[in-house]
């Protein structure tokens, strides 16, 4: 797992030091948002379901799990004043 390559090219719409992106495509992606912001990811070439959490750096407490589906351009906005992580597998 922790074997993930910075993945900046799947990336849209990232206002610079907004997001940052690593990647073991079709497994893991782990989106850092330095605070509010919202970017878009390429996963047109993933045709599978993901499992999304979200973790705030202020609290360091995990969010709710949603699943979202690949094929497409997903948009992800951070809920987090002070930023947070994205982070989506594949179970």
């Amino acid at each position: 797992m922790w074997e993930i390559d910075p993945r900046m090219d799947l990336l849209k719409e990232n206002k610079e030091n907004e997001a940052f992106l690593s990647a073991q495509e079709g497994k893991f992606y782990v989106l850092y948002f330095t605070g509010r912001g919202a970017v878009e990811l390429d996963l047109q070439e993933q045709q599978k379901t993901f499992r999304l959490k979200w973790i705030g750096l202020e609290t360091a407490e995990w969010g709710k799990k949603t699943k979202v589906k690949g094929g497409d351009i997903l948009a992800l906005e951070c809920p987090f004043e002070k930023g947070g992580f994205a982070v989506l597998y594949s179970p």
